[in-house]
């Protein structure tokens, strides 16, 4: 029980840190949907690492 007050002050800490950080646009290059990649071993898709 000692360890939650410490866990709610950490993440208490953290949310000021999270609401400053900056959008962030990902552009995909390769035509994959993300449920190509998710699902890529069930559909057959090798995908190779970049």
């Amino acid at each position: 029980m000692r360890a939650m007050p410490r866990l709610i002050a950490t993440l208490a800490a953290l949310v000021p840190v999270a609401s400053q950080a900056e959008p962030v646009l990902l552009i995909s290059i390769d035509g994959l949907q993300p449920a190509d990649v998710i699902e890529a071993e069930k559909r057959g898709i090798d995908i190779p690492n970049l």
